[in-house]
């Protein structure tokens, strides 16, 4: 753990395309492999890994009980819903930008990576539960939820490889930063029904109305289902966007083209940006694009399991019971599927590049096939959201005596990514 994303990189570059990862498990970096892998196959017994009372929609092993919850979980990504989250997610973009406003008035060091979370979870808060984090407003985490993410991140990833050390756990005395969190959402699916007078207009409301054609859900699994989509929807997002971040504070000229191509938006050069906006601006596309293949939230593969038949994937039989990912950051940085695929390029996503090879079947920053990342769509518009906010406020670069290589170095992998702050100045454009 921390620095698995950095060994299983070195297999490709050893001329070793199938790495034995541990036992009965395997780590494939072939691109044509991540259709058949993920394809058939489902999850691996590594999520069986995290202490709860009912399986969530993104941890259950059964497959036709995804697909029944998946119904539901469809309809709360609707178009509908989609300009729903766009909305709330424009008030926390105009919310943060003022604070950054303050924080970094006078040339003040800011940690912008904090901010971001904060902005991430309130994000998320809003999407989830219609509010309930307000972490923006305290200017931190005043109940520790982060912190306990971060920890309940860790402790997946060590449990997800032991799952039986779960229920070990479970007859620890005092809660783990898992159960903690899911009590807080239980609380919240409490909160949710008692209220309820017809479908609310968050997640958490739409998947447990019975009208939303998905299975009822008991409030264990209502629970576990909230519980999870915050840590998968807060945290990759934050991590994504302060890649991001890290790439185009300290280029200028990166800065400049992007300021440019906002300009097109309104007489502002912002304004009340719609989904359809953002969808016609190929240059922030292409950035936010660049980031996510240059640090993928999730750097780790999503293991699939072969079950108890075994699979063929390209010609090669694998026998049953073998967990099988393909590890997203190493196909990102192979330099068989991206060329220069250390440097950020963002002109390689362009219709017109000329930045050879670009294997776009190497490129699975939300996962593919049946697990695919279900709030993809509203996860890369509020990346668009944030950075055209941010750099139409603001001027940036990095703190004085900002060690970029430091930062870079401090990057750990424990399934997400733990690392240091990300420090900048913010000069207003205006």
């Amino acid at each position: 753990m921390g620095s698995d994303w950095y060994v299983l990189g070195m297999g490709r570059f050893s001329n070793s395309s199938i790495c034995v990862a541990g036992p009965n498990e395997l780590s494939v970096n072939i691109p044509e492999a991540i259709k058949p892998i993920y394809g058939q196959m489902f999850r691996a017994p590594f999520y069986q890994g995290a202490p709860q009372d009912a399986a969530a929609l993104v941890t259950t092993l059964d497959r036709n009980e995804h697909a029944r919850r998946l119904v539901a979980w469809s309809k709360a990504f609707s178009s509908e819903m989609v300009q729903t989250y766009r909305e709330s997610a424009m008030a926390r973009t105009n919310q943060l930008i003022d604070v950054l406003k303050r924080e970094g008035k006078g040339g003040k060091r800011v940690s912008l990576s904090h901010w971001i979370a904060l902005w991430a979870m309130d994000v998320m808060g809003d999407m989830a539960f219609s509010g309930g984090f307000e972490t923006l407003a305290a200017g931190q985490d005043s109940e520790g939820w982060m912190e306990v993410l971060s920890m309940g991140v860790l402790f997946v990833g060590i449990l997800g490889q032991v799952p039986w050390m779960r229920d070990v756990i479970a007859l620890l005395p005092q809660p783990g930063p898992i159960v903690t969190f899911q009590q807080f959402a239980g609380q919240k699916v409490k909160e949710t029904k008692a209220t309820m007078t017809g479908m609310s207009k968050d997640i958490l409301g739409i998947i447990q109305d019975e009208s939303s054609g998905g299975p009822p859900l008991s409030s264990k699994e209502a629970a576990a289902d909230a519980s999870f989509m915050v840590v998968a929807g807060s945290d990759t997002v934050a991590q994504a966007l302060m890649a991001l971040s890290r790439y185009i504070v300290g280029n200028k000229d990166i800065q400049t083209r992007l300021r440019e191509e906002l300009s097109q938006l309104s007489d502002d050069g912002f304004g009340d940006v719609d989904a359809t906006t953002l969808a016609h601006l190929p240059y922030l596309d292409a950035c936010v694009q660049e980031a996510l293949r240059m640090i993928p939230p999730v750097p780790a593969g999503p293991p699939r399991y072969t079950g108890d038949r075994g699979y063929e994937v390209l010609g090669k039989y694998i026998p049953p019971h073998t967990t099988v990912a393909t590890p997203i950051y190493t196909l990102h940085r192979d330099p068989a599927n991206f060329a220069r695929p250390n440097e950020f390029i963002p002109e390689r996503w362009l219709p017109d590049s000329t930045v050879l090879p670009h294997n776009k079947e190497a490129f699975m920053p939300f996962s593919y096939g049946i697990g695919i990342c279900i709030g993809k769509q509203v996860a890369l518009q509020n990346m668009k959201l944030f950075t055209a906010a941010l750099l139409h406020a603001f001027k940036l670069d990095f703190a004085d005596a900002f060690d970029l290589a430091k930062y870079d170095a401090s990057y750990k992998e424990h399934n997400l990514w733990l690392h240091a702050s990300l420090d900048v100045t913010l000069v207003p454009s205006n």
